[in-house]
């Protein structure tokens, strides 16, 4: 492709107008994940006081199949995956500074559970602990880093 001067010009002024777009989205997706992160925070002092599981999967499963149904040219494998960090990054929040007193213990052949003391966080089938470890491997290793060890 043979440009001259000005049609160069115009296509780089075009990029360059493009790109600014892009920096104006990202700034506006880190805001919203900022905003996403303040209501998840209100959400822990609501678990906390009744008593529920910080990882709820079928709210999880909820909000995959409703964004799921929102995608046109974006990968829906790449929705999963960005998905996956940010419901990480949220139970890590949820944890909060509390996360070095959480371990993980065998429960049975069925599962695991997060423990403190005899509390229990959250009960995991054995065919979940993948996936969390996948979800954690996102957060630097597995889910035992990302909870704390004894």
């Amino acid at each position: 492709m043979n440009l001259n001067g000005t049609e160069l010009k115009g296509l780089n002024d075009a990029l360059e107008f493009q790109r600014g777009y892009i920096d104006s989205i990202d700034d506006q997706i880190v805001a919203l994940l900022e905003e996403r992160a303040q209501v998840v925070l209100n959400i822990r002092e609501i678990k906390l006081e009744i008593g529920k599981n910080f990882i709820q999967q079928s709210r999880e499963r909820e909000i995959l199949d409703r964004l799921r149904t929102r995608i046109n040219h974006f990968p829906e494998s790449a929705l999963r995956v960005i998905y996956a960090a940010i419901f990480g990054a949220m139970v890590e929040l949820q944890l909060g500074e509390d996360k070095d007193l959480w371990k993980v213990e065998r429960l049975s052949a069925k599962g695991f559970a997060l423990k403190s003391g005899d509390r229990i966080l959250i009960a995991v089938p054995t065919e979940e602990v993948e996936r969390l470890n996948t979800i954690a491997a996102l957060h630097n290793g597995t889910i035992q880093n990302l909870i704390g060890r004894d």
